[in-house]
């Protein structure tokens, strides 16, 4: 059991390094937009993750090191 929380706690660092923090904020006629919907998307146009941005506008996505699309789609305008 020692030997399994030593190898967690050496290579939970390296999980946490590998991931790169996209934040923004959506905004229109320098309006912030909130509750956009945000997408991140692969080469094959598969959703790696996704988000809702907040009352101001921002949001904050992670993932692991690559090229991808962002999409940004909003109701209402």
């Amino acid at each position: 059991m020692k030997r399994i929380t030593l190898l967690l706690l050496f290579f939970f660092p390296l999980f946490v390094i590998s991931q790169n923090k996209i934040e923004g904020i959506v905004h229109y006629n320098s309006e912030p937009i909130p509750w956009a919907n945000i997408a991140l998307l692969n080469n094959n146009g598969d959703i790696i993750t996704g988000e809702t941005t907040n009352e101001k506008g921002g949001f904050t996505l992670k993932a692991a090191s690559g090229k991808y699309e962002l999409i940004i789609s909003y109701l209402g305008l």
